[in-house]
């Protein structure tokens, strides 16, 4: 009993820990996404954990999530510490014996691996999507084909499964890294969407690029897999 003991005790003051936790920016409380940017470059760059970062925002998953222009969080709140301790402390409330307050343990060493290696999580997720292992609703598959053989000057973006007659925005980014919103459209009444979409000038000198579909509050729920851009 006296793991049981010990894991409740820990979760109790998991909330005062997690603010103990959260280190000084030298970015200050928030930082703008450049195109390109990683959760590695940013946290490099304003003297953070990546882990850090993702508790401040827990809508992103992992670089590929960011948005260049947005403001980035780089401190949590007191109402989202508070949610993780509370979290941390239901969790440990349904832990009832040893056994499964030593497994509660083990999972939480490997959501904390997980935490601090963010695009590891996230492709983790996306193969649990693909083999039917995760109850979050994956972003819809997006198809991208150039316009011309000739030329990859423009290409056009298709998905379907979207919500109906919704403002929507197209984005574009090198796998990986923060993507840039180029093109704003509309889902049909089916859910659809179809749009010539002018590469810009930057895109056009990478070899690879990855198109996403973003709803009104910026979340990604359209997503390609990786495509030649190169001339």
């Amino acid at each position: 009993m006296r793991s049981l003991a010990l894991a409740l005790v820990l979760c109790a003051v998991s909330s005062g820990s997690l603010r103990a936790q959260e280190a000084t920016s030298s970015c200050g409380e928030a930082v703008p996404v450049k195109r390109g940017d990683t959760l590695s470059t940013i946290a490099a760059r304003c003297n953070l954990s990546e882990a850090a970062i993702l508790r401040a925002n827990p809508a992103i998953e992992g670089s590929a999530d960011l948005q260049a222009g947005q403001q980035l969080r780089l401190r949590a709140d007191g109402e989202t510490l508070d949610r993780l301790g509370e979290s941390v402390a239901g969790a440990a409330e349904k832990t009832g014996n040893v056994l499964s307050g030593i497994a509660q343990g083990i999972n939480t060493q490997v959501q904390e691996a997980l935490n601090d290696n963010p695009d590891v999580k996230r492709h983790l997720e996306s193969f649990g999507n693909r083999i039917g292992l995760s109850d979050r609703e994956p972003p819809k598959t997006v198809s991208v084909v150039p316009l011309s053989d000739a030329s990859q000057s423009a290409v056009t973006v298709s998905a379907s499964g979207l919500p109906s007659s919704r403002a929507v925005a197209i984005g574009a980014g090198t796998p990986g890294s923060a993507f840039e919103i180029i093109k704003r459209v509309e889902t049909t009444g089916d859910g659809e969407v179809r749009a010539d979409v002018e590469l810009p000038d930057w895109l056009r000198t990478q070899d690879k690029a990855v198109f996403v579909i973003t709803d009104t509050d910026g979340s990604v729920i359209g997503r390609s897999q990786p495509v030649s851009v190169a001339p």
